[in-house]
């Protein structure tokens, strides 16, 4: 509707003759419900260049644009903004017409977790596999060609030490003080399967726990058999210089802070050089977008690889890199942090929280706020079956419906424009939120927030639950009756499509 509203009363006011100098007539939802279903804060934006207050130049917009209105909606100025409130027949008639979303779409490869296999997945590892996940299935809602991948560093001086300290549990001498020390190594050492097979099955295991599936399972150690290395280092080499008998990267040529070194002077590569054999790897295949999710530890990894992406592609990017920093998440358990593993003793399992809380609560807590926030998972809410559990009272809400419909039958098709006539203005912030839900898609999945779609699921719920206790459907009749259930239905529709997103169940019983 937005981007409809956009088009229609642009056109509206330049066959008006109005100048809007450059400016886009963009919409947005009101903060308060009462003014409008959307609004625009083009005056403002035009009041330096005009030369007019913006309530003045509001005023002479909404009387350029009222007549392309007239029969959907009415237009008012509230402090400088052009505010719209539809009629509505045609707020209901919104919620019913499928988005069509205006995007152009994209191949995008998308990697996440991208776990050592030296270790069970920890919490953190659990938020980018939710994060992931839920990215994965926004991007496909709005049109976008999405391929998950999770990239294994199964080579190097990491891997080593994990074998080193596997064989050293094994045959019973100390662990080396540099190895891994966590009581998982001395189960594995128990186990006839190969180390990092066993590790790579427990981390599936527990991503496919939590709902979070990939299509490729990408091994480091193919880098280093094949010619992929080879060739990304040549294609760079224009880019490279020795100093100190090292080949280094001229990554400030793209704006890094200094040089980086891809071959060390006994011959030996970084794992930088490393992954840029893996990334002129995605290259090649032929992606519009290469997405990637690291942890906060990685945030100064970014400009290098940037610059990397760049140089593989002769100083341009029809591949474009996109990289999502997150934070770190926290557990507390009756208001104390929960700071050991009852199994480790040095790190929090991932599958301890699923096991704790369940998968839908755990995707849930790690995925309503923004990556770049900090989480505080307080495992205590989590494992509440009450309104104060967020993930509670929005399946409640579907399960609520589920069984209303259960009692008195799915709504029948129905006249919008006759059921309209049982609208309140009690009812309008309900469907503001229904009406609101594809733009609502469409900002999440630009912007890459899937935090989004989480706060919005709690609005809607808070909006039905409202709804529900003020509008009684048992004992309505008629016109009354068709109107509520028709609303309660599109509720249910909407919720059950963003926990699907959100990879969250949507109960019909609780």
């Amino acid at each position: 509707m937005r981007h409809t509203l956009e088009q229609t009363l642009t056109e509206a006011l330049q066959s008006s003759g109005i100048d809007l100098h450059g400016e886009p007539l963009s919409f947005h939802a009101p903060n308060q419900s009462d003014h409008g279903d959307y609004a625009t804060a083009i005056a403002f934006r035009l009041a330096k260049v005009l030369k007019q207050a913006p309530a003045q130049i509001a005023e002479h917009f909404i009387q350029a644009l009222q007549p392309a209105m007239a029969s959907q909606a009415t237009l008012s100025q509230i402090n400088g903004f052009i505010n719209i409130t539809l009629h509505p027949s045609a707020r209901l008639m919104q919620i019913a017409t499928p988005a069509n979303y205006p995007i152009k779409p994209r191949r995008i490869l998308l990697e996440f977790v991208s776990a050592n296999p030296t270790g069970p997945l920890h919490i953190g590892h659990g938020r980018w596999a939710v994060l992931g996940s839920c990215l994965a299935h926004l991007l496909r809602a709005v049109g976008h060609t999405v391929t998950t991948e999770n990239y294994i560093n199964d080579a190097g001086n990491q891997i080593e030490l994990f074998i080193a300290s596997i064989v050293a549990a094994k045959a019973g001498n100390p662990i080396p003080d540099n190895g891994y020390h966590g009581d998982y190594i001395y189960t594995i050492a128990h186990c006839d399967e190969d180390p990092v097979t066993h590790m790579l099955d427990q981390h599936a295991s527990d991503l496919s726990a939590i709902g979070t599936h990939f299509d490729h399972w990408f091994r480091e150690h193919t880098l280093h058999t094949g010619d992929t290395l080879s060739d990304a280092l040549a294609h760079i080499k224009a880019h490279c210089y020795t100093q100190d008998s090292a080949v280094w990267f001229k990554s400030t040529a793209f704006g890094d802070d200094k040089d980086r070194v891809l071959v060390k002077s006994d011959g030996s590569l970084t794992y930088f050089a490393v992954d840029i054999a893996y990334h002129w790897n995605k290259i090649q295949r032929h992606y519009d977008q290469l997405i990637n999710i690291w942890g906060a530890d990685h945030h100064g990894y970014v400009p290098r690889v940037s610059a990397a992406v760049q140089a593989l592609q002769n100083g341009h990017s029809p591949t474009e890199l996109t990289v999502i920093i997150g934070q770190l998440v926290s557990l507390v358990r009756n208001g104390e942090p929960v700071r050991m593993s009852k199994r480790s003793g040095d790190m929090i399992y991932f599958r301890d929280v699923i096991d704790d809380i369940g998968p839908d609560a755990t995707r849930f807590f790690l995925i309503y706020k923004s990556s770049d926030s900090p989480i505080e998972l307080d495992l205590n809410l989590a494992n509440q079956k009450t309104a104060e559990n967020p993930i509670f009272y929005i399946q409640y809400a579907h399960a609520r419906i589920c069984q209303l419909l259960l009692k008195v039958g799915v709504p029948p098709d129905v006249d919008i424009t006759q059921i309209a006539d049982a609208y309140t203005d009690a009812d309008r912030p309900l469907l503001q939120c229904l009406m609101h839900y594809p733009d609502t898609l469409l900002d999440a999945a630009n912007a890459y927030e899937p935090h989004q779609l989480a706060n919005y699921s709690l609005e809607l719920a808070r909006h039905f639950h409202r709804f529900y206790e003020t509008n009684p459907v048992l004992t309505s009749t008629g016109i009354q009756k068709a109107y509520r259930l028709w609303v309660i239905a599109q509720v249910q529709r909407t919720l059950q499509t963003v926990l699907g997103i959100l990879g969250i169940s949507a109960p019909t019983r609780m």
